[in-house]
């Protein structure tokens, strides 16, 4: 179900439009917990169903011409499961509502281009996510000469919030003066603040033979966590 206004400004090139949404779930999947998936020979007896709904509110204004072009967007929205089975084994987070795994509840996307001249343009893309939901350790726990840490209920925290910015500048050549083809040169920096997004955690646990003790550690894991600059060159013929 789905309920939305859009609206054209023609004297600003502006399109602008606002929709909320509500989506009823059924027959959705999650993992048993405390269920190991690696060489499992019955990998289906690992996988639960139960029902849940996704809602939310998008916004997105575009300008289709004049020096600055482009458009934003802004997505509030939830995904929420609930998977109630016959018993504790079948049950996730005690039958409640819990945060899907790809649930974000902010989505916000920009991508602009400005025309310094008739050659020379600057474009710009941001993107701003929430981290998706994870199921962290809330404790550990001495078993012997062992640490084994303590998880409590389903995706009930967050990884780090994601952002990203790049940049870029295309110089155009256009067709003519003896010239039979049309180029570009464009120079580009990928992920210009060098943020480190977190891709996934998770959590290690090392033996220590000095102490008889295990060491329990998290790591971050990041995709592509440095600036990463670019120069291309196209032929349009």
């Amino acid at each position: 179900m789905s309920l939305g206004y859009f609206h054209h400004l023609p004297g600003a090139a502006l399109e602008v439009s606002v929709e909320g949404f509500y989506k009823w779930l059924t027959g959705v999947n999650d993992f048993r917990g405390n269920v190991p998936l690696l060489l499992n020979p019955y990998p289906e007896t690992a996988v639960l169903q139960g029902d849940g709904f996704a809602r939310g509110l998008e916004v997105f204004i575009r300008r289709s011409s004049g020096l600055l072009t482009g458009w934003l967007s802004y997505t509030f929205s939830q995904t929420r499961y609930r998977i109630a089975g016959s018993g504790p084994a079948e049950t996730v987070n005690n039958g409640q509502y819990y945060p899907a795994g790809h649930d974000r509840p902010h989505v916000f996307n920009a991508v602009l281009n400005y025309k310094l001249n008739s050659r020379i343009s600057l474009s710009f893309n941001g993107v701003y996510n929430s981290g998706r939901p994870v199921t962290y350790p809330v404790a550990k726990l001495y078993i012997g000469n062992r640490i084994v840490p303590y998880y409590t209920d389903r995706n009930q925290s967050r990884l780090p919030d994601y952002l990203r910015a790049d940049i870029g500048l295309t110089i155009s050549n256009p067709r003519g003066s003896g010239r039979r083809f049309e180029s570009d040169w464009n120079f580009s920096l990928y992920n210009m603040l060098g943020r480190r997004n977190a891709y996934s955690i998770y959590v290690q646990t090392t033996p220590r033979y000095a102490d008889y003790y295990n060491i329990v550690t998290a790591y971050k894991f990041s995709v592509l966590g440095a600036v990463i600059p670019s120069i291309s060159y196209t032929i349009r013929l």
